[in-house]
């Protein structure tokens, strides 16, 4: 048998008895087509089983229908989440997400004019090596989880340092006073603000963090940190890891050496992933506004696609902490 033969736009016109023109104004979604024959144009595409040329609307509308994302890997939970976000969300403007992981090619490939619509980068730390590319290619493009605080493009970001000073309130209000941080990468501006957040709130009380440390927003340094601090004999009876993997790491630590958590220690973290509400005891944290940031992008981006320009550049949005069971009040002395 020989290979069945691809349904064109004109088997469509001649099944329906209609024009191509009209065929092709229906595919484009043309407010101009009578209801009658758009509904003909409808059954003569289920009939044939017509799949549009995606080449070919591309030229007839100036458009690809993609939005192009780069992102430095699936792997963390939170880069994750914002994908599936954005992609159900560019689902329902009938668009699709091409992503690209920047240790491959394929950022070149859909960085190529006509390739894409728009783009989203989210790439903490590579903002200097993309957006001179967007910008010179002339690519209407948002960033996402930005490291520049003074950009003249447009950001989307969480309020990291109102994030820190929620956690710092929290313990405060649970009697704490002396309260431990283990950050992330110093050159992460995100962990810098969170730390900056929660010694803002101690201040109001004439406080300060007793202790602070720096690792990478993993388990291994959560509890290769923590593991050092009880060896030294310093644990903050309320610690702030600016990471769920981070506070995960700590708690194991803790209790493979006798403390309980939170009846000894205290232990908030930052970053709603599912192990967070898993983990015995579920963990306290600062829950990013995933959904949010995603709907934000998409509308920002949306407006830059459409010749308009957003009426700000930097959208700042607000987490939200979620108390669970890792954190109570301070132990009496």
């Amino acid at each position: 048998m020989g290979e069945k033969q691809q349904v064109s736009l004109e088997d469509v016109a001649r099944y329906c008895g209609l024009s191509t023109v009209t065929v092709s104004r229906v595919l484009n979604h043309s407010p101009s087509v009578r209801e009658y024959n758009r509904q003909k144009v409808m059954e003569a595409i289920e009939a044939l089983g017509y799949i549009p040329n995606a080449a070919a609307r591309t030229l007839a509308r100036g458009t690809t229908g993609i939005i192009g994302m780069i992102t430095p890997g699936l792997q963390d939970p939170f880069f994750s989440q914002i994908v599936q976000e954005v992609n159900n969300g560019l689902i329902s403007h009938n668009l699709f997400l091409a992503i690209s992981i920047t240790a491959n090619q394929g950022c070149d490939y859909i960085l190529q004019q006509q390739r894409v619509d728009g783009m989203m980068l989210l790439a903490p730390g590579m903002e200097d090596e993309f957006v001179p590319r967007l910008k010179s290619q002339k690519v209407p493009f948002v960033v996402l989880d930005s490291q520049n605080r003074n950009a003249d493009y447009s950001c989307i970001l969480v309020d990291n340092f109102d994030g820190g000073y929620q956690v710092g309130r929290h313990f405060l209000d649970l009697g704490h006073r002396r309260i431990g941080f283990i950050g992330g990468p110093r050159e992460l501006i995100n962990s810098s603000e969170r730390e900056h957040g929660l010694q803002a709130a101690l201040s109001g009380e004439g406080l300060s963090v007793v202790r602070s440390e720096r690792g990478q927003f993993c388990f291994a340094d959560g509890y290769r940190i923590m593991t050092a601090w009880i060896g030294q004999g310093v644990v903050p009876p309320a610690i702030f890891a600016a990471d769920c993997n981070l506070a995960l790491g700590v708690i194991t630590a803790l209790r493979e050496h006798g403390y309980r958590v939170p009846q000894d220690v205290s232990v908030c973290g930052f970053d709603d992933e599912p192990m967070a509400q898993e983990y015995i005891p579920a963990l306290t944290i600062v829950a990013q506004p995933v959904s949010a940031l995603a709907e934000c992008a998409i509308e920002q981006l949306m407006i830059w696609i459409g010749g308009g320009r957003p009426k700000q550049l930097i959208y700042r949005l607000k987490p939200k902490l979620v108390v669970r069971e890792s954190t109570a009040p301070r132990p009496a002395d």
